[in-house]
């Protein structure tokens, strides 16, 4: 007998609507060049710009809004599996991955493509070995599949704590960048612009919850798309004739080679990965683009891919977009598309490092100092350059330069002094990735706040109504206090980032790998892999970054999961042999979740769960 499912169609008209929402963002663009052209003042265009696509994105909020839980927290599982793909990559790559990994294959270049190995390998794990069982096992969250799949509690209050501390270390990453980009355009101090942006993801997802995050989210995916490839393809046709800087990019690395090795630029000794990895403050050029395992070393290089890898696959904001799609085939499909759609901006990252590289370094390098191109101006205004005259030759040489790691997305449309409102556009797009990434990243906090801790532990009878409440008021709370956090902290984006995927690497994923793929799996074993993981990560950063204590064995805290995740796998592997087995319905709810047909594991726990109440 065929199963009917509660849950509601899929909107057929989705296409339409972001097809109409691509055409105004489009027509908004050109009709600005031409007001451009017509000598409007760049203040109101630069606004106006800034301001358009974040009130398209807070409409969409506001009209996300539902009395439902299930579309507050699941979107309904009905979400098409292209536009997940959306989603999962604005989650995933983010203001970080757009900005600050361009900026890295700017400063390091192949050194870089580390990260760009670790983003691509996650998603395939995620793809292959998470999604679909986590689509067949139903959970909202992470601590409440652990709780599902162990029938445990303990496990689920053991995560919520676990899974918060990284979750909060991404979020404050991006928000401190979307307040960067936004500083370009917007002249409030810092603490201002990331308060604004705190509220800005507040009043986008508070009123639909999971379901205002989706559709917000495939609007703020389209005009990333845009604010890259837009300029970068235009470059592309001015310097190589075709439009596809992905794939012709190559021709000009001959080109950028001999214009380092004129400047100066000489190969380096391998260094540290700390010292390696540039900061967001301007740094000056120490490495030629195609040098391999110059700035750091082969097994740096490894131990980077591997940490980013494993901590972008047990992401629980990408996660736990597996609940919101159709079915389990749907849910296979999403991910494909999420890595599909994650490859064109990683294929992209290397393109835009070169064109960017290329064309500043020729269009600096041995002119007058006095008379640097007009577009410098505007970049050193913005802190994004600094130039020195260290030879006192008044002739600008490459060690003069000094480049902000995260500025480099706004460089290359400078350097190439394409109209105003492209600069624009592409600033419109790092604000939009930050705005996103918050957004899902606020979410899943909420959701394990208000879920999981208040009505699945505290207030187990809460009515759907309070259940909502406790949602909303938990996003609240995240946003201001990540906002706050983000203020009253001075690490690095990029560091935050990566400290945070080592502890995912360390506590979840093992745990969630051998809970999906290994059925002698229990609670105990489960339990000491999390705390155990999360403890050696976590302990390993607090203590080289925060007490100064020294490295071990020379591996920086950055790649924490070089320790955190062994430790974890040995512990779940061994605690779980040397304790009993778990009962045998947990054992049978393991191999239903190889299943691909049927309703969610979730789903029909719960409405069993209804029928004893209500005989009760």
């Amino acid at each position: 007998m065929a199963i009917q499912s509660s849950y509601q169609a899929i909107n057929p008209r989705l296409k339409t609507h972001y097809a109409i929402y691509t055409s105004a963002i489009t027509g908004l663009v050109m009709l600005l060049i031409i007001f451009e052209q017509l000598g409007f003042d760049r203040f109101w265009l630069s606004h106006v710009m800034i301001a358009v696509p974040i009130l398209f994105v807070l409409a969409i909020g506001v009209m996300a809004f539902t009395r439902e839980p299930d579309e507050f927290y699941i979107s309904g599982r009905r979400v098409p599996a292209a536009f997940n793909g959306f989603t999962l990559v604005t989650a995933g790559f983010g203001s970080v991955g757009l900005l600050s990994l361009t900026g890295t294959l700017f400063f390091i270049g192949f050194d870089a493509l580390s990260l760009v190995l670790g983003w691509t390998g996650g998603f395939v794990i995620m793809a292959l070995l998470f999604m679909p069982y986590l689509r067949k096992a139903g959970a909202f969250t992470m601590p409440g599949y652990l709780a599902l799949r162990f029938d445990s509690q303990l496990l689920r209050i053991a995560a919520i704590p676990v899974l918060l501390v990284p979750l909060f270390l991404i979020l404050i990453a991006e928000l401190k960048i979307g307040a960067f980009a936004a500083s370009l355009v917007i002249e409030l101090p810092r603490e201002t612009l990331i308060w604004s942006a705190a509220i800005i993801v507040i009043l986008t997802v508070i009123w639909g919850g999971v379901r205002g995050l989706t559709w917000t989210q495939c609007a703020q995916f389209i005009l990333v798309l845009l604010g890259v490839l837009v300029p970068l393809a235009i470059l592309a046709v001015q310097h190589t004739n075709l439009p596809f800087p992905q794939l012709t990019y190559g021709t000009l690395l001959d080109d950028l080679k001999q214009l380092e090795l004129s400047s100066g630029l000489a190969a380096e000794a391998t260094t540290t990965m700390s010292d390696a990895l540039p900061l967001a403050k301007p740094t000056s050029l120490h490495k030629t683009f195609l040098q391999p395992f110059a700035s750091i070393s082969q097994l740096d290089f490894l131990a980077l891919t591997l940490s980013v890898m494993f901590g972008i696959a047990a992401l629980p904001s990408l996660l736990a977009r597996a609940g919101t799609t159709t079915n389990v085939h749907a849910a296979r499909n999403a991910a494909g598309w999420g890595l599909f759609l994650l490859g064109i901006l990683l294929i992209s990252a290397p393109a835009y490092a070169v064109f960017a590289k290329y064309i500043t370094l020729r269009g600096l390098i041995g002119q007058p100092i006095d008379l640097a191109p007009e577009w410098t101006r505007e970049l050193i205004n913005n802190g994004l350059l600094i130039l020195t005259d260290r030879n006192q030759d008044s002739r600008l040489e490459l060690s003069d330069l000094s480049f902000a790691r995260d500025g480099v997305l706004f460089l290359l449309p400078m350097a190439a002094e394409f109209p105003f409102i492209l600069i624009m556009l592409t600033i419109s797009a790092a604000i939009a990735a930050a705005l996103a990434a918050s957004a899902a990243h606020t979410t899943a906090i909420a959701a394990m706040v208000s879920d999981d801790l208040y009505h699945c532990i505290l207030f187990r009878s809460a009515s759907p109504s309070n259940r909502l409440t406790a949602g909303r008021v938990a996003l609240i709370v995240t946003a201001l206090v990540a906002a706050w956090l983000a203020i009253s902290n001075e690490f690095d984006s990029l560091r935050l980032f990566a400290w945070a995927l080592s502890i995912f690497a360390s506590a979840l994923f093992p745990v969630l790998l051998l809970s999906i793929w290994w059925k002698r799996c229990n609670t105990a074993g489960a339990l000491a892999g999390l705390l155990i993981g999360f403890g050696t990560a976590a302990g390993y950063i607090y203590l080289t970054e925060i007490l100064g204590q020294p490295q071990w064995f020379g591996v920086d805290n950055m790649v924490a999961a070089v320790f955190g995740t062994p430790a974890a796998f040995l512990a779940t592997l061994i605690v779980s042999s040397i304790t009993p087995a778990a009962p045998k319905h947990v054992g049978d709810l393991a191999d239903e979740m190889m299943i691909p047909g049927g309703e969610a594991i979730f789903d029909r726990v719960r409405r069993a769960a209804a029928r004893r109440r209500a005989v009760g």
